[in-house]
């Protein structure tokens, strides 16, 4: 929904902050449907509602690597982008810090970059599961001098 509403603006600062709305969507949104350890070369596809084509592919075992396209439809946007995990492992919780980015095109060319936030799961041994997305989520398009930024996830365990 956002990336299509996003990409039938023609307002730089107007699309980049519903693009900046649409991260954070998405993160409010995440399901674990998949496995979280996928094997190298293993690939993923999907259609979203809109017509998008989703393309993801594990192409690093060690450390974890995963790519991934996503076609919008009519060529409104395109997504693509990586991400590497780095994971350190407590006795009652998982840190996963992720590198890499997301980067979105519009049909006009209007490009943006972000980064992506970190996760902490807690509970993985006993108890009920639980996940808190964290850190700071920078956003650029430098072609029009734009940046934006957002801060999770602050206080340990709050949401």
């Amino acid at each position: 929904f956002y990336l299509n509403y996003a990409a039938s603006i023609s307002d730089p600062i107007e699309r980049f902050k519903v693009f900046m709305t649409c991260t954070i969507a998405l993160i409010i949104r995440l399901i674990f449907e998949k496995p979280v350890n996928p094997v190298i070369g293993e690939t993923y596809q999907a259609r979203g509602a809109d017509g998008a084509r989703l393309y993801m592919e594990q192409t690093s075992h060690h450390p974890p690597v995963s790519h991934m396209y996503i076609d919008g439809p009519d060529g409104k946007y395109t997504v693509s982008g990586w991400c590497e995990c780095q994971i350190k492992c407590s006795l009652t919780s998982v840190t996963v810090k992720s590198q890499g980015h997301k980067k979105v095109v519009f049909k006009d060319g209007q490009t943006i970059i972000c980064n992506h936030p970190s996760d902490t799961f807690y509970n993985c041994m006993m108890g009920t599961l639980y996940n808190q997305v964290n850190g700071k989520v920078e956003f650029n398009d430098y072609e029009n001098g734009l940046y934006g930024y957002y801060q999770i996830g602050k206080v340990k365990k709050k949401s």
